[in-house]
């Protein structure tokens, strides 16, 4: 077999047109894809085929080596309907995307048509291959919201927030008002990270005192009322102070939570039972009863009464709760 170089820079062996190292601009590992495409005949390549051709054969002898490839269509279906591109299953499979592409829509170049089979290897993988949230998957603003909300009622300005994004003031205010029901979650992970840095962090200030009025007017909690595993619950609601023994189980406890915030309240909403109520977990608390009257815009005296009713009322529902039991 002669082998040498002609006037391009490719080297010749036998009827094998191989690339020269010069030639080429990326050079393949040694394995079965080199043998075949550069002609590499080197002992690593030739052991890799000689494994491959013999791993085909065990297989092809146990009716294994190739299986409907429907199924695979089916799967990337699937998880494309989910929000999982096919370049995206092919990168989690480990397979090439032309790959995965031909099984799919066959080779568009040539007009053929899908594979009725393919390798049952490949296959595995690409159906190994579950749902899961990449960065540009679609998610929830709620968690989002919650996180700028509670920063804005902390003191930190949606300006600064925006700044910690590297976002504009109108993109950070269309989260926070929920005026969007989703975003990526690589943008939720972003908040959840500033909140993170930041929930902890009251600032001082004309500024800081100018946020936190605007929180209190759009009914934002700040990071006290939220846990972590509640924040990005939909259907969970704000908890500045949780229910004490005797609390009324009909009251609204939103509105509750709303008037120990500070936050206004119509007056229709501010019932009777939700003083009660407010006055009960607040004095179990061990809050001043000028703190309480302010919230509940009325005096001190009065709160003692609301004070007196409201814990009557609990224990006549913790008596009426031992006898049922």
């Amino acid at each position: 077999m002669t082998s040498g170089f002609n006037q391009s820079g490719t080297a010749t062996r036998g009827t094998v047109t191989v690339s020269s190292p010069a030639a080429s601009t990326v050079e393949r590992p040694h394995s079965y894809a080199r043998y075949k495409v550069d002609g590499c005949r080197c002992y690593t390549c030739c052991y890799a085929v000689s494994q491959y051709n013999a791993a085909r054969k065990a297989a092809i002898a146990a009716d294994g080596w190739r299986v409907d490839a429907d199924l695979v269509r089916r799967h990337v279906q699937e998880l494309g309907r989910r929000g999982m591109g096919y370049k995206l299953v092919a990168d989690r499979a480990g397979v090439s995307r032309s790959t995965l592409g031909r099984i799919i829509y066959g080779r568009t170049e040539k007009g053929t048509a899908p594979p009725a089979t393919t390798r049952r290897d490949i296959a595995e993988r690409i159906l190994a291959v579950e749902f899961g949230l990449h960065d540009y998957s679609p998610t929830g603003v709620t968690g989002s919201a919650r996180r700028i909300q509670a920063l804005v009622a902390h003191g930190h300005t949606i300006t600064s927030v925006a700044a910690q994004a590297g976002w504009t003031l109108q993109n950070v205010s269309k989260i926070a008002h929920r005026w969007s029901p989703t975003l990526e979650v690589r943008n939720a992970r972003l908040f959840a990270g500033i909140y993170d840095r930041l929930w902890s962090v009251r600032p001082d200030g004309l500024r800081a005192d100018r946020a936190r009025q605007h929180a209190a007017r759009q009914g934002w909690f700040g990071p006290l009322a939220w846990d972590d595993d509640t924040i990005d619950d939909p259907a969970a609601l704000p908890c500045l102070a949780p229910p004490v023994d005797g609390s009324d189980p009909d009251v609204d406890e939103l509105v509750v939570q709303h008037v120990i915030a500070g936050h206004p309240v119509d007056a229709a909403d501010l019932t009777g039972a939700v003083r009660d109520e407010v006055v009960l977990r607040l004095g179990h608390g061990g809050w001043p009863r000028a703190r309480m009257a302010e919230l509940l815009n009325t005096s001190p005296k009065y709160v003692d009464q609301i004070h007196i009713r409201a814990t009557r009322r609990a224990a006549r529902r913790l008596t009426t709760e031992d006898v049922a039991a």
